[in-house]
């Protein structure tokens, strides 16, 4: 058996890179924290274009779409902006 695919996550006021440790589907990005944070799958997105809002004590699911060919495509990496900086709030699990 292998380990579950989580990790927790310090974020800050200014946009960080969260490499995940391969590419999957789907993940589940938990936010334990006191203030919204925001996701995206683009270095460019920003808070009113490209990123989800998470507000605190929430949890949403991420699934990547499929291309009109019918292939999946996959995340193997995510970018986190919090309206506050915390640490540990953000728990990130990579399923698929």
């Amino acid at each position: 058996m292998e380990k579950i695919k989580v990790k927790a996550y310090s974020p800050k006021t200014s946009t960080q890179k969260i490499t995940l440790s391969g590419a999957c589907a789907k993940v589940l990005i938990k936010n334990f924290g006191d203030d919204d944070v925001y996701v995206g799958t683009t270095s460019d997105s920003t808070r009113t274009n490209g990123m989800i809002r998470i507000p605190p004590m929430t949890a949403q699911y991420y699934e990547e779409k499929s291309l009109d060919s019918g292939r999946r495509q996959f995340i193997s990496e995510l970018y986190l902006l919090g309206d506050a900086a915390s640490a540990n709030t953000v728990e990130i699990l990579e399923m698929g």
